[in-house]
This record gives structure tokens, C-alpha cells and sequence, in this order.
């Protein structure tokens, strides 16, 4: 698992804030790419809430 800061959108429209770009395998080996704006977490605990769902 990993995780890296990135910016959303084009140079022209551009999200204002860094969203946090998460790469997790899943339970069947497929790498998953997750984006949120949560860095008060874990990557464990987010990865946790995203097979939870």
C-alpha cells in the first residue's frame, strides 16, 4: 500500500486543495486507487472504510 499527495483537475480548472491518492490491493489482488481528502487517518483505517462499504 502506498499514498502520495496530488491536485485534481487541469491546469485551467484546478481543485483548490491536495487530495491524498491511495493505491491498495484488494482482497482478489486488483489494485485499487483510492482519492480522499482525509489525511487525519491511517491509510490502514482508510482502506479498512472503503471494504467496509
Amino acid at each position: 500500500m502506498s499514498d502520495q499527495m496530488v491536485l485534481i483537475g487541469t491546469t485551467q480548472n484546478r481543485a483548490e486543495n491536495y487530495f491524498r491518492l491511495l493505491k491498495v490491493i484488494d482482497s482478489r489482488g486488483n489494485l485499487l486507487q483510492l482519492i480522499t481528502n482525509r489525511f487525519d487517518l491511517e491509510l490502514d483505517e482508510i482502506s479498512d472504510m472503503y471494504k467496509s462499504r
